[in-house]
């Protein structure tokens, strides 16, 4: 298993202690990695394998694998596992006697990580169960295709909402996460790509 960790992420810390956002960053840190406990934990108990955990500037994200082959229900349960969570963590809260503004942070905060996380973009939960459902019908190559569009035409729409978010809330939060969500969207664009030509090589040998 390999562990990574992006040294940038110290940077983003000192500015959100400069904007003084730190304990809202900390909240939103702390859930993105039970977030993706709550995968690892279902993964493993479905036969799943961790290759890879990395921390980055906004969180966690794991890597998980099979040796075997596995059906898309079993991935798809385990993609699933990480929004469930956050949603019943914001609904536990939400029901709780508690009442002050960190539980209403940690509410608003697993209810945006659920619906944000179930959206149709690649690398997101939602995109990987699209992904897996597009498989079962049209195979890897053209399903890899098809959620790159998907994706680009969804971060474009994401884009110009935030955007707007942006001017009205001054949350600057919400400008790396555009960034960042633009640059995992490059990198899935690179593995479509040496897709296509590995499919190429193997059409015409």
């Amino acid at each position: 298993m390999k562990i990574e960790i992006d040294l940038k992420i110290i940077l983003l810390i000192l500015l959100f202690v400069f904007t003084s956002q730190i304990e809202i960053y900390g909240i939103f840190i702390l859930f993105i990695f039970l977030h993706e406990l709550a995968h690892i934990v279902v993964g493993l108990c479905l036969g799943l394998r961790v290759s890879s955990i990395n921390m980055n500037l906004f969180g966690f994200s794991t890597e998980l694998y099979t040796y075997k082959s596995r059906k898309s229900y079993i991935k798809i349960i385990t993609y699933l596992a990480g929004p469930v969570f956050n949603f019943l963590c914001a609904m536990f809260f939400y029901y709780s006697k508690t009442q002050n503004e960190m539980t209403t942070n940690v509410i608003y905060t697993n209810f945006l990580l659920c619906i944000f996380n179930l959206l149709p973009v690649l690398p997101l939960d939602g995109g990987k169960i699209l992904k897996e459902i597009l498989k079962a019908c049209v195979g890897n190559k053209n399903a890899s295709i098809v959620m790159n569009i998907v994706t680009k035409v969804f971060l474009s729409a994401i884009s110009a909402i935030y955007a707007v978010a942006i001017l009205k809330l001054k949350n600057f939060a919400i400008l790396f996460l555009i960034i960042y969500m633009w640059y995992l969207y490059s990198i899935e664009a690179k593995k479509l790509a040496t897709l296509k030509r590995v499919y190429e090589i193997i059409e015409r040998s």
